[in-house]
Order: C-alpha cells, then sequence, then structure tokens
C-alpha cells in the first residue's frame, strides 16, 4: 500500500484513534483539531478530498468522518488500551506554544477557574493580558476551552474523551 504523506497520514491516523475510542464517526472538526490541521479550513478541508478521492475515508452525515476498509487497513489496529486522556492531551498539548501548554496544565482538574486567577497563578503581566487573551483564543479555537461565565474557563469535554475523573 502507498505510504501517504505526513499530513495526510496523520488524519487518517486521528480517525482511527479517535474510531478505536468510541467515537465510530468523529466530527471533522475535532479530527481537525486533533490532527493539529490547524493553519486553515481549506488546506483540511483539501486534504479530506484527498484522502476520500484515493478511498481512506468517506464524508457522513453531519459533517462526520467515516474511514474506509483502505484506511483501517492503512493505519492497522489501534490498541485502544494505548490511548489514555493523558496520551491524547498531551497530542493537544503538542499544538500550543509553552505559555498556553501552561494555562492547559492548570486546568486539567476540568474544574471551572477563575481567568484572572489562572492568569496570575502563571505570572502573565496583570497590567497587560494581551498575551493571555490570544493564548486563550488559540486554544477556544481548536475547541479545548469552554467559558462557562464571562470570568471563568475551563477545559472542554473533548479535553477529556474518556470522561474526566
Amino acid at each position: 500500500m502507498d505510504q501517504l504523506k505526513p499530513k495526510l497520514h496523520i488524519i487518517v491516523q486521528t480517525i482511527a484513534k479517535l474510531v478505536a475510542i468510541g467515537m465510530e464517526h468523529p466530527l471533522r472538526k475535532d479530527v481537525q483539531s486533533f490532527s493539529g490541521n490547524t493553519k486553515t479550513e481549506a488546506g483540511f478541508v483539501k486534504n479530506l478530498g484527498l484522502l476520500r478521492k484515493q478511498g481512506y475515508v468517506e464524508f457522513g452525515a453531519e459533517k462526520t468522518l467515516i474511514l474506509t476498509e483502505k484506511g483501517s487497513k492503512y493505519i492497522g489496529t489501534v490498541d485502544p488500551s494505548s490511548l489514555t486522556n493523558e496520551s491524547i492531551q498531551n497530542d493537544m498539548k503538542d499544538m500550543l506554544k509553552p505559555k498556553a501548554r501552561n494555562i492547559f496544565d492548570a486546568l486539567l482538574d476540568g474544574k471551572e477557574r477563575n481567568r484572572n486567577a489562572i492568569a496570575k497563578e502563571l505570572n502573565y503581566d496583570m497590567n497587560k493580558l494581551s498575551g493571555f487573551e490570544k493564548d486563550l483564543s488559540k486554544m477556544k479555537t481548536l475547541g479545548f476551552l469552554s467559558f462557562p461565565t464571562k470570568k471563568t474557563v475551563k477545559l472542554a469535554n473533548k479535553c477529556f474523551p474518556l470522561g474526566s475523573s
């Protein structure tokens, strides 16, 4: 079987991992963020088109993705026990800059936290919080954060695909 280009391989591998942990037909946006394909929506959609044309994936209802038999054979068996919240969270953190990783780590307990308290705890300059806000914005774009209120933040449920403890 042909070897896919790295970006295409990662997309197929990400779908296989998500299927292995119980997301039978993962959402396109989840595959995009989990695979690190976050530069442009257009580039990601183009890559999906190539994978579909080559027979590795199919497009399901409501923007879901389906791994085809060819895609499954290409990746092989994914051992679900090798996939933990921690391993998946580490893949997510690899997409972030160091300070944003610190925010992620500060929220790993899954609890809602005050945004200013986190900024202070992580030594952001309290007089100009633009860096902190940019980091939060990037993490929100990736779908890693939710904002229960204007002053609070927490990791999104998708950061705990195997459930939060």
